[in-house]
């Protein structure tokens, strides 16, 4: 057992403290943080914030005021602007003051339609935005029931027929870890094998290996080697997932 834990340490030690190890390691967690930081980027470069305007000819939104938006670096909410007529917003679209403006006519209570001016078409989430803020005007005067069900909506679970297993549409995690272990079982089954194939090449080149027959059985030598190849394969996985739950936190406190 002695002799186990000697061609394991030597084995794992061996791999881990060489330069390739290491960059190998830190490429990867590098690479995808060099494309998320450039995606992110691009993505705050393309956002205008800013304000949009709004025309409301509708008795059912009288006293319609939509809320500020909420402030953060990684937030593409814009701030609302009310016009009293279509000349004062045209005026302000023209100045660019604003990006593009709404006007709710006043058969809105039957059509739900508003009409979006605008000379380059702002993004979708802006859209959403002013969409959210009407429903949530519409339905403030709902009894809390109502509301409820209004805004979380249907909450639909599958059930397997004999109700042993059920997945929810919250339940996406279970997808990413499912696909992501396989996905990390596959690189450290090739990762180890490479390994392991180096350095049987290696040993056979400088004829370590009939030094080492000499002195430990078939089975210690495989045994220590295969161990400790596995866990340079399980290290390389452990570091990239400590690494993308680290990601995943930092992510998670800045986009909410």
């Amino acid at each position: 057992m002695n002799k186990i834990w000697l061609i394991f340490k030597h084995e794992y030690c061996r791999h881990v403290l060489r330069k390739r190890f290491i960059i190998t390691v830190i490429s990867m967690p590098l690479f995808i943080g060099v494309m998320m930081v450039a995606s992110i980027a691009s993505s705050l470069m393309s956002i205008n914030r800013s304000p949009v305007g709004f025309v409301n000819h509708s008795e059912l939104l009288s006293d319609f005021i939509p809320d500020p938006p909420r402030s953060g670096i990684f937030q593409t909410e814009v701030d609302f602007i009310k016009f009293d007529t279509e000349v004062k917003a045209d005026v302000a679209l023209e100045n660019k003051t604003i990006q593009a403006y709404y006007i709710i006519g006043t058969d809105y209570n039957q059509t739900t339609n508003a009409k979006l001016v605008y000379y380059k078409f702002p993004a979708n989430s802006i859209q959403e935005q002013f969409s959210d803020q009407v429903k949530q005007y519409l339905i403030k005067f709902q009894p809390a029931a109502v509301v409820t069900r209004l805004t979380e909506g249907i909450h639909l679970t599958l059930l397997s027929a004999d109700g042993s297993r059920k997945m929810g549409e919250n339940d996406w995690i279970n997808y990413i870890v499912l696909f992501g272990a396989g996905i990390l079982f596959i690189v450290v089954l090739f990762t180890s094998s490479g390994y392991l194939m180096s350095a049987l090449v290696e040993e056979k080149e400088n004829r370590t290996m009939e030094i080492l027959i000499t002195s430990v059985s078939p089975d210690q030598l495989m045994v220590g080697k295969v161990l400790g190849n596995l866990s340079v394969g399980l290290t390389q996985m452990l570091v990239w997932v400590i690494t993308i739950i680290l990601g995943y936190i930092i992510g998670r406190s800045q986009f909410n």
